[in-house]
């Protein structure tokens, strides 16, 4: 939105009517401003809002993982630092993107980091092309500072080693038979 529209809409959410608010010239606005942000500045306020607008996007990054010269592959979706997610929230961003897995990247206690993966209905403990594709992101993204990694998955604990040329490889656990 233009900075102008953004102003309007605020005026009108606080003034109760654009109209009679301009109509007052203003001062009905202003003192509504004042009470709700502490200030009657409507920069500021715009300003306030659009960054907390901000806060709550959620940026998606789509990677290929086993892709040769930005050819084919298989497409994950990679969210990255939001801890705050819901399952819900998350099954519906899995479910928007329409892949098979999106990987959700967060902090770990036990590892380097913690990755979840959902399809559009439910969690699966481990995605391997998710999570090629995390890690591909997470070197062209310039995270990556060390050879050797650990993540945190539901399917235990893994190591991750990558490449000078950027070639990332993922460790498995043995299996265990049932």
């Amino acid at each position: 939105y233009p900075a102008n529209k953004i102003a309007e809409y605020v005026c009108d959410g606080i003034g109760g009517g654009g109209g009679h608010a301009k109509k007052a010239g203003g001062l009905i606005v202003k003192k509504k401003m004042r009470e709700k942000y502490g200030t009657d500045d409507i920069f500021n306020v715009v300003n306030r809002l659009l960054c907390k607008y901000m806060e709550k996007m959620i940026h998606v990054y789509v990677m290929s993982a086993f892709s040769k010269d930005t050819q084919g592959g298989n497409k994950a979706g990679v969210v990255l630092n939001r801890e705050n997610l819901t399952v819900c929230q998350k099954m519906g961003i899995a479910r928007e993107l329409g892949y098979s897995e999106t990987a959700f990247v967060t902090k770990s206690d036990r590892a380097d980091y913690k990755i979840e993966y959902y399809t559009p209905t439910d969690e699966v403990p481990l995605c391997g092309h998710a999570t090629i594709a995390t890690f591909s992101l997470l070197y062209h993204l310039n995270m990556l500072k060390k050879e050797t990694y650990t993540i945190e998955t539901k399917a235990g604990l893994l190591r991750m080693k990558i490449g000078e040329d950027g070639l990332i490889f993922m460790e498995q656990n043995k299996p265990e038979y049932l």
